[in-house]
């Protein structure tokens, strides 16, 4: 049974893999060119609902438990089996349509149907897309000035989002507000919290993410976030010395105050930033490059957090506050800042 659970891992998180390279660069190539941030939030309101939906099934009194556990793991077939038959509803992209396949008249059949209008009232969007044999590889991405700059990008705002220390919010706050002198019963719906908070959050980006700059909300998250951990780090730090019940509800108030602004920028953006940065060609070798940097980070810092944690103890959250000044550095001195375009979302300087 063992090796069973293994291979059923190994293969969920080769479909999660594949999910988060394709899913932003798609949602990004069917948007209108002045709706892209809308519709590449759509993609963390997913994530982060099935997130608070997880959570909640993961409650004790639910399916938490010991006995019901392998139950809340076999859940997620149901949701494949309920999605798998909507695919044949799902149009191509146009725009690999049009520029990959080279297929003109396909691409502007599906982008008709996309949009509810005529051929002739959408043939517009495609008009400086150009259709190119070319292969792109890593090689030539390397190589090429601008798609290297988006390529750096997009990977390091991936990896700093994961090495903020988002996952280890929603990993181990359960196990830290339970050592910070709160009950198993409220810890777990503290929890709860976060993920409720994370996902309305994202859902409310969605309404002004198009009226700033991607760079300008990167920066407000960030900073704000460094704010919050900061917060959660000297909470934790004063009550491994002091039982003090009030600085543990504080501690709540920062660490949802932390998921709140977290996802006004550094949890969306990273994940569509790339598919606006660069066109068609070098896009899903991108993507792709940004869905391992996702789960390289995620992987580091859910595999080396225990340690830290017994290693530096109240001081664990003081790496993420770190990497997280560092990377307000970084948008500030390389990430552009975006405009809206009647070809979509591009900068002025990459």
């Amino acid at each position: 049974m063992v090796e069973l659970f293994f291979i059923a891992r190994l293969l969920s998180g080769l479909s999660a893999g594949l999910t988060m390279t394709t899913v932003p660069m798609y949602l990004l190539e069917l948007s209108p060119s002045d709706k892209k941030g809308i519709f590449g939030v759509m993609f963390t309101v997913g994530l982060n609902f099935g997130l608070l939906f997880s959570q909640l099934l993961g409650l004790e009194s639910i399916l938490g438990s010991e006995s019901l556990w392998p139950f809340l793991f076999s859940f997620y077939a149901s949701l494949v089996l309920l999605v798998f038959p909507t695919l044949s509803f799902i149009p191509e992209s146009p725009k690999y349509l049009y520029t990959i396949r080279n297929e003109r008249s396909k691409a502007l059949s599906e982008l008709s149907r996309l949009r509810g209008k005529p051929i002739s009232d959408v043939s517009w969007e495609l008009e400086d897309l150009f259709a190119s044999p070319e292969v792109w590889t890593l090689k030539r991405i390397l190589l090429e000035p601008t798609s290297f700059k988006a390529l750096i990008i997009t990977c390091t705002l991936m990896l700093g989002q994961q090495l903020s220390g988002i996952n280890v919010v929603f990993y181990y706050s359960t196990e830290i507000l339970i050592k910070s002198g709160l009950s198993v019963y409220w810890a777990q719906y503290a929890n709860l919290g976060a993920g409720s908070v994370g996902f309305i959050v994202t859902v409310m980006s969605a309404l002004f993410i198009d009226r700033f700059g991607r760079k300008s909300l990167l920066l407000f998250s960030v900073t704000v976030s460094v704010v919050m951990l900061s917060a959660i780090l000297t909470s934790i730090v004063v009550l491994t010395h002091n039982s003090i019940t009030w600085v543990s509800y504080l501690l709540i108030i920062f660490i949802f105050g932390y998921v709140l602004f977290y996802g006004f920028g550094l949890g969306p953006i990273p994940f569509f930033i790339g598919s606006e940065l660069t066109d068609v060609g070098p896009r899903p070798i991108i993507m792709s490059a940004m869905a391992v940097s996702n789960w390289t980070g995620n992987f580091l810092v859910g595999l080396t957090f225990p340690f830290i944690n017994n290693m530096i103890k109240e001081y664990s959250f003081s790496p993420f506050v770190m990497f997280t000044i560092l990377l307000i550095v970084f948008i500030w001195k390389v990430v552009p800042e975006t405009k809206i375009s009647s070809s979509g979302l591009r900068s002025n300087n990459v």
